[in-house]
């Protein structure tokens, strides 16, 4: 990744162990196109390089689905920053804002359920490719107010379902969004994912409500 130029930092993880770039190509002035790069610390054990292969195959295998983020190139092994074994994942930059920093409450009914439906429908397109995400919360669902689109983001818990790993059912979860299976570590299916689109859907209609009554 020595040919990209890192503009500004755009997330950081609580740990530090992830953080995302906003990048550019070096000597390309005629080209405003930029991406997103995101670093994964060192993948210094088997789970955690099992769990950078699990996040590229995810994408790659959703690179040509409506509503999903995609993947442009990868690098396992990198040195970054003095540090070996990091991980990069080189991705279009996707220009809007995480539904948790959205102005829900400013959204008329029918905004409401259209931003649902095409949340609905992306991840429709991830199963119907048999890929689980597993973290659906709306600070992995990116939102342009202007155009409109929605981007699902973070597949770095999803699943692949025809893969069967036993590290796949260690716990990773989101409070509030994740089925009880996933926070207990049990198998997930499909309705895993739609138990978190139910809970995201609530908050959505939930703050207007709140809104509302004030």
């Amino acid at each position: 990744m020595d040919n990209y130029e890192i503009l500004e930092t755009i997330h950081k993880s609580k740990t530090g162990e992830t953080i995302v770039f906003k990048v550019k190509e070096k000597n390309k002035k005629t080209c405003d196109k930029v991406y997103a790069l995101k670093l994964i610390g060192e993948l210094n054990n088997r789970f955690q390089k099992l769990m950078f292969k699990r996040e590229v195959d995810a994408l790659k295998t959703l690179n040509s689905c409506n509503g999903i983020v995609k993947i442009r190139d990868y690098v396992l092994n990198a040195e970054f920053d003095g540090k070996n074994d990091c991980g990069l994942i080189l991705l279009d930059y996707v220009d809007g804002t995480n539904l948790e920093e959205v102005e829900l409450n400013q959204f008329s009914q029918i905004e409401k359920y259209e931003l649902c439906l095409k949340i609905f429908k992306a991840i429709e397109e991830a199963h119907n490719n048999n890929v689980l995400h597993r973290d659906i919360k709306p600070s992995n669902i990116m939102y342009n107010v202007e155009t409109k689109e929605v981007k699902i983001i973070d597949f770095g818990t999803s699943k692949i379902k025809s893969i069967v790993e036993q590290e796949t059912t260690l716990p990773f979860y989101s409070q509030n969004f994740s089925a009880p299976e996933v926070v207990k570590g049990n198998s997930t299916t499909e309705a895993s994912d739609i138990y978190s689109l139910g809970a995201v859907m609530f908050l959505c209609y939930l703050i207007c409500y709140l809104m509302v009554l004030k």
